[in-house]
């Protein structure tokens, strides 16, 4: 989907999403974010935040930057019970008003297989990161090998879904300074859950207007 169509879509998910996931992805949510190990002293990155059921699960950091390109579901997380000062920014991940390096942790659940540009996306996270720090990925990818049938259906369906079923994760890292840390199946096999470490080095630029931006937002988020 591109921009448009993913705020269309989620302005009529958003009053309704809680209900239908919250309880489906807790578990995952909250096993995901302890296998970060956060500090009081670090700061995080939500991508994607959605309505915000991440954020009741963060334990205390200095700050937690929360992003969504949604302003209806932008409007739900900060309603979510913080544990941590939370600034909510309304932006593309794709091209994040950041500066490099200026975050401990990036958290992206259920955003590179809705992205419009997940390469992007995670090109994005990786800029923003410091070195030896890290993300947290829980989505569902595409296994290695054939499409099954059904995947192949799906995935031509992305629109109505909302979801791309059909992304690999190892293309959208491949060439990235990423090591990955952990990689577990959760949910029957249907869903990854990865930690992945920024490892020092061989980092690729944003894009072009992400350091002027990550200037103008420097007073909230750097």
């Amino acid at each position: 989907m591109n921009p448009t169509q993913i705020r269309r879509t989620y302005r009529w998910m958003a009053p309704v999403y809680d209900a239908l996931f919250r309880r489906f992805y807790r578990e995952m949510r909250t096993d995901s974010i302890a296998r970060l190990a956060l500090e009081p002293s670090q700061s995080v990155l939500l991508v994607g935040v959605g309505t915000g059921l991440d954020i009741p699960l963060l334990p205390p950091v200095t700050r937690v930057i929360a992003v969504d390109l949604s302003p209806k579901m932008l409007k739900r997380a900060a309603g979510a019970p913080p544990s941590s000062p939370v600034h909510y920014l309304l932006a593309d991940g794709g091209a994040l008003p950041l500066r490099d390096a200026s975050v401990s942790a990036v958290i992206l659940h259920l955003v590179l297989s809705v992205a419009p540009d997940p390469r992007a996306l995670l090109r994005e996270a990786t800029r923003v990161l410091q070195p030896g720090g890290r993300i947290a990925v829980l989505d569902h990818f595409a296994p290695p090998g054939r499409l099954s049938t059904g995947r192949r259906l799906l995935a031509h369906m992305p629109v109505l879904l909302g979801t791309h079923l059909d992304r690999r994760f190892e293309t959208l890292r491949k060439g990235l300074p990423l090591r990955v840390v952990r990689d577990e199946r959760r949910g029957r096999g249907l869903y990854r859950m990865l930690i992945l470490e920024r490892v020092t080095g061989g980092a690729e630029r944003g894009p072009a207007g992400a350091s002027a931006a990550g200037e103008r937002a420097s007073a909230c988020c750097a």
